[in-house]
């Protein structure tokens, strides 16, 4: 089961990478042959849907051209060993930072991830974070995502539900509340994150009387919380509020720490009904 959920996470990273490795780079002037070849020859990973074939090539790649950043995201996302890909992503994202110099984090910006150069390090900074979190090394994670997040405000790759998963996962409540304070909009990923916080705390009545809306909110994340329904839904990119999709995402980002919370499916279903 836990596999699954694993597997689920990974897929949502390899759509981002994908579409990533689409988009046209900045090359490095000093290097630009090397880095043009090396960008060439990963292209070539794109053909075969073998991991091991799809690290082959990246290493080819980085043999062409050792600071090519993306060959080290292709090459750890597909290492089969989740702890021999988090070791070859933190030598990508060291050596992406070391390329970027101290000096460009100390300009006054509002988002890091306007700058073109900076995308490749925070790519491969999630894939870390996020490999980090697999393999339930969470305090790791958690600090990675939390940077993630000051450098990205706008939070293009939603690391904010892993930051509020860990807030709750070693009851860093006010930490919680304090970031909740700062949203916009609700949710049905914040919705939930109220109710948990709220169970945290051991304010029962006031969770029990968000029942009835988490139902309605999402179904699906609902049946799943209550042992109704097996999650075997495929994570998307995009998906609708209220959707099975929606609530596969959920669940699995949320698993950790619903799993800390073993009578959660038992408080659901007894209050489910009352007012």
């Amino acid at each position: 089961m836990e596999q699954e959920k694993d597997r689920q996470l990974g897929i949502t990273f390899q759509i981002s990478l994908d579409s990533f490795l689409d988009e046209p780079k900045i090359v490095n002037d000093e290097k630009s042959t090397q880095y043009e070849q090396a960008l060439q020859v990963l292209e070539e990973a794109k053909r075969f849907r073998s991991n091991q074939k799809k690290c082959d090539i990246a290493k080819q790649a980085l043999g062409i051209c050792g600071d090519c950043i993306e060959a080290y995201l292709v090459y750890g996302w597909n290492v089969q060993d989740i702890y021999e890909r988090i070791h070859i992503l933190r030598q990508g994202m060291e050596l992406a930072t070391m390329n970027i110099g101290k000096e460009f984090f100390l300009r006054h910006v509002t988002d890091f991830y306007e700058e073109d150069v900076m995308k490749p390090l925070l790519q491969i900074k999630f894939a870390y974070a996020l490999s980090l979190y697999e393999a339930g090394n969470l305090k790791k994670a958690q600090k990675q995502f939390q940077e993630i997040l000051n450098l990205n405000p706008s939070d293009v790759f939603h690391v904010k539900h892993y930051v509020y998963a860990s807030y709750l996962y070693f009851e860093q409540l006010e930490k919680c509340k304090e970031l909740l304070g700062r949203e916009l909009h609700e949710d049905t990923f914040l919705m939930y994150v109220r109710f948990l916080l709220l169970m945290k705390e051991e304010q029962i009545n006031e969770a029990k009387a968000m029942v009835t809306q988490l139902a309605q909110a999402n179904t699906h994340l609902f049946d799943m919380l209550t042992y109704r329904m097996m999650n075997t839904a495929a994570i998307v990119p995009h998906f609708e509020a209220g959707s099975f999709e929606e609530a596969a995402y959920i669940y699995k980002v949320l698993s950790k720490v619903i799993s800390t919370l073993e009578y959660l499916p038992v408080f659901l279903m007894k209050y489910e009904n009352e007012d």
